[in-house]
């Protein structure tokens, strides 16, 4: 399913467990083009197609510049979304994460709700705690996507507790926050909010 620049960059000496992960972002990205596109021989038509990363690191298909896609794995599980316009989405599996990490990434208003969570059992079940704190990393790195901004957004400053984001600083629109933890996993997808304007396309 590689395209012959996709088949250059996959013969580059790479740990084996990234090549892994590098070759199912393509797979899942081409997947979802050909959901999107209503293309039914994926397989073949699939190497006509290139998964390539910008400057910045994001991903994008060179022959559909009018898309964006985005991408995310965690573990057993890479997921790819793709649209017309502004979208952004990310995996994590929930583990159990020191509370020091909320102070690093979260808003005092984030970190109070993460509080009143409960401490963790030492040793015990993943608890409710581990599970809001990686949705609340999983939907503020979904909007670091929706924003192609990756690492540059400063995650301390920004609360998603609520699921309609006002950024006017950074975008013009509302961004819609939705989000789930299911079997170990959280993920969250970014769209854009508010009302479509005429004509306008949906994701």
């Amino acid at each position: 399913i590689l395209s012959a620049e996709e088949q250059q960059r996959f013969s580059r000496p790479v740990v084996h467990k990234r090549k892994l992960e590098w070759l199912a972002g393509r797979i899942a990205a081409k997947r979802a083009l050909a959901a999107y596109a209503g293309i039914v021989d994926w397989p073949q038509a699939a190497r006509h197609f290139s998964v390539l990363n910008d400057d910045a690191g994001a991903p994008f298909i060179a022959e559909h510049p009018e898309l964006t896609l985005s991408l995310s794995h965690s573990h057993d599980y890479v997921v790819a979304v793709i649209a017309h316009g502004a979208i952004g989405i990310d995996i994590e599996k929930v583990e159990s994460r020191p509370m020091a990490l909320a102070h690093y990434f979260c808003c005092a208003q984030e970190r109070d709700f993460i509080e009143q969570e409960g401490d963790p059992q030492k040793g015990g079940p993943l608890d409710r705690r581990d599970v809001d704190l990686t949705l609340l990393w999983c939907r503020k790195e979904a909007v670091a996507k929706y924003l192609r901004l990756g690492g540059r957004l400063a995650f301390a400053q920004l609360n998603v507790l609520d699921d309609d984001l006002s950024l006017p600083d950074l975008c013009a629109r509302s961004i819609r926050l939705l989000s789930a933890e299911r079997d170990g996993y959280a993920i969250a997808l970014a769209l854009p909010g508010g009302e479509r304007q005429a004509g306008e396309p949906t994701p």
